[in-house]
């Protein structure tokens, strides 16, 4: 977690690009995104207590190997080799890649939504309709069993 601490806006920032990227199926702008990360844990800008532009600690963790800019470095780069990967099956039109998504796919699944919620909305509407004249009944059969009940003791007297 120390790792993740240093210059951890950077690398929030940087993961969260890698991951919208992902989740939109831009491989190569993953690749690029996970690129630049290499980059920054190379000198030592990210997960590392200063930066080293010498590449003299470059090997070196405070943890050893498994933290140093070299391990981190190796880590981004096979990411980004992986979404490399990715990005030439997609251009090849692999199917077991699916394309990219689009801002049409996006405004399709909010139109969807936003019939999906109507109807719900619609519904329970219907059903609070329905509650409020059972309970409107329920007050009639009440008002009227009182009535009913007022004459009896009435006539009973």
């Amino acid at each position: 977690l120390a790792a993740i601490a240093h210059g951890a806006l950077l690398v929030g920032l940087l993961w969260t690009s890698i991951a919208v990227q992902v989740i939109q199926r831009r491989f190569k702008h993953a690749a690029v995104w996970a690129m630049i990360a290499s980059a920054m844990s190379a000198f030592g800008l990210i997960h590392q207590a200063k930066a080293d532009l010498t590449f003299r600690a470059f090997t070196k963790g405070v943890g050893g190997f498994g933290t140093s800019p070299c391990a981190f470095t190796i880590g981004y780069l096979s990411q980004a080799i992986a979404f490399g990967l990715l990005a030439v099956l997609q251009g090849g039109g692999s199917s077991r890649v699916p394309p990219p998504r689009s801002d049409h796919d996006e405004e399709i699944e909010a139109e969807e939504l936003g019939h999906e919620l109507g109807r719900v909305r619609s519904e329970s509407t219907t059903i609070s309709d329905a509650f409020n004249q059972t309970e409107h009944n329920g007050e009639d059969d009440l008002q009227s069993i009182t009535e009913s009940s007022e004459d009896d003791s009435g006539n009973n007297h």
